[in-house]
């Protein structure tokens, strides 16, 4: 049976179709983030010098603080509200987060430790460590479990009830970043101020809409800071002496606050974006797969030219999870497994009258992605 990839049905009913659009580009951004590498032991391994190191610098501030934004924005659609559903929550977290995570982050542990040509092999005799410390992309995820317990109890104790509290606590969390508080890298603990702040950005940002974005007056500030603070950040790109770690935390929470604030308030919609984002989740756990298998494919073929690398590790990147992912709704449960998806309650007379259909993109809780 062929795959069929339709952008035009109605997938993305009850959803903020912009914020899906938003979703889109941001993990775009990541990929291709990942692609190029941090530097130069990892991705394509660019030079310094070269026009990707721009570009991956160029996003370094807006690809996961939006992305984290994102999440926020879309958790405050459906919050929780009181003390009784915090276990409900949390158990809800576990098996859409921690469990996909533990199934990605052992495929790409043993990928990387048995196919040769990979980058960040992890020795057999510490592959535990993959589970409970930063390793590739799945920092984000568990950082991220650990910002969902905390907003649990937040939410669940009224201190974001009010604007004013909303304000206060989102004004603690840039102030934890930023003084580097916490350095403990079990479970990526030390990313989860990073995390707290852009996602409390974002629930205020949909909890407190009208305060935010009802004044004129803001919208230019935000736009004179997001235009001054690139003009800092292209300046401290050219001038590396700059570059020190507090002038690198500055920057990610001027850029990435003003260009998010920016990005929420002029999103709009366009169905190719919304639909990639719509597997944004499964493009996050599992391009590294394509990514990866695609760079050793073309280094078997000879290729030597980079943006040829880059242009098709970032296709199949993209294209590898989505795939897998329409191949495994095939099995009931598989989605439930890899991918977190809560399974359907269907009462056996709606199965008897409703006719067979299957929609070639999944629904899904957005606010868990």
């Amino acid at each position: 049976m062929a795959l069929k990839l339709d952008f035009t049905q109605d997938t993305l009913a009850n959803r903020d179709k912009g914020i899906e659009t938003l979703r889109g580009i941001a993990i775009i951004l990541m990929v291709a983030g990942h692609v190029i590498g941090n530097d130069q032991r990892s991705g394509l391994k660019v030079p310094e010098d070269s026009w990707f190191r721009y570009f991956y610098y160029s996003f370094q501030y807006l690809r996961m603080p939006l992305f984290t934004v994102i999440s926020g924005f879309v958790y405050a659609m459906k919050p929780i509200k009181e003390a009784s559903s915090r276990k409900k929550f949390i158990d809800r977290k576990i098996s859409r987060l921690l469990l996909p995570f533990f199934i990605a982050v052992t495929f790409l542990a043993v990928f990387q430790l048995l196919i040769p040509g990979t980058n960040n092999q992890m020795p057999l005799n510490k592959l535990w460590q993959v589970y409970v410390f930063p390793y590739a992309q799945f920092w984000f995820v568990q950082g991220i479990f650990v910002v969902f317990i905390l907003i649990s109890f937040l939410d669940s104790f009224g201190a974001m009830k009010a604007f004013r509290g909303w304000l206060t606590v989102f004004l603690l969390s840039v102030l934890l970043f930023y003084s580097d508080i916490v350095q403990v890298t079990f479970f990526s603990l030390d990313k989860v101020p990073f995390l707290l702040m852009f996602f409390l950005l974002g629930l205020g940002m949909k909890r407190y809409y009208h305060y935010l974005f009802s004044s004129q007056s803001l919208k230019y500030i935000g736009t004179g800071v997001f235009l001054i603070a690139v003009l800092c950040q292209q300046f401290v790109f050219f001038t590396p002496e700059q570059n020190t770690h507090n002038i690198a935390n500055l920057l990610t929470i001027v850029v990435g606050i003003s260009g998010a604030f920016l990005l929420i308030l002029t999103r709009f919609y366009y169905a190719p974006l919304a639909w990639i984002g719509n597997y944004a989740y499964e493009i996050f756990l599992y391009h590294s797969f394509g990514t990866a298998g695609c760079r050793i494919l073309l280094r078997l073929l000879g290729v030597s030219n980079l943006s040829v690398y880059f242009f098709f590790c970032l296709a199949v990147g993209i294209a590898f999870p989505i795939i897998f992912r329409l191949l495994c709704n095939r099995h009931p449960l598989l989605p439930s497994i890899l991918f977190g998806e809560r399974r359907k309650k269907v009462k056996k007379e709606e199965v008897s009258k409703a006719p067979v259909r299957r929609s070639s993109i999944p629904e899904y809780e957005m606010s868990e992605k």
